[in-house]
């Protein structure tokens, strides 16, 4: 299930959102160090604090 509100990143990405890829459930894919995956050969990396628990589960925000 996708994520909506204030822990959803797209809010902050604003029109960058579009660099990064999603899981067939549409949230973003996360690697193991909670950087956003880029779909596009970004060579800078979006870490994400938090809100990572549909990938890192429930400690991920604790």
């Amino acid at each position: 299930m996708r994520r909506h509100g204030p822990g959803d990143p797209a809010r902050l990405l604003g029109d960058s959102d579009q660099h990064f890829r999603r899981d067939p459930a549409g949230n973003h894919r996360v690697e193991r160090d909670y950087r956003l995956i880029s779909a596009s050969g970004l060579a800078r990396g979006v870490y994400l604090q938090g809100g990572t628990e549909y990938s890192h589960g429930l400690t991920s925000a604790l």
